[in-house]
């Protein structure tokens, strides 16, 4: 709301490619054994990607509006998968806590 209009529309490509590093970690956490520090990256480094990519979204939902695509159902997509992505990962926090 309050970063200058547009600003965050250039972070689509770097917080695409932090998705995709996410993945990597996640193809060798499976392949290679279990690495705590990528189980962590992931779990951590995914709050923060997908916490900014609501920002994200949420900007290019204010351009497309402007620009008169008004996909509502596209839009609701995005940030439905934003945030359900942010849900599980503040679920596996946590579960993880091992409070008893």
């Amino acid at each position: 709301m309050f970063a200058p209009e547009g600003k965050l529309l250039s972070w689509g490509g770097p917080l695409f490619g932090g998705v995709m590093v996410m993945l990597g970690c996640g193809v060798v956490n499976m392949i290679w054994g279990p690495y705590p520090v990528l189980s962590s990256i992931q779990l951590y480094g995914g709050l923060g990607i997908f916490t900014l990519f609501v920002a994200y979204d949420t900007q290019q939902i204010l351009d497309d509006y402007k620009n008169g695509v008004r996909d509502t159902v596209q839009h609701s997509i995005g940030l439905f998968i934003d945030f359900v992505a942010i849900f599980r990962r503040i679920l596996m926090i946590f579960m993880m806590r091992g409070d008893d």
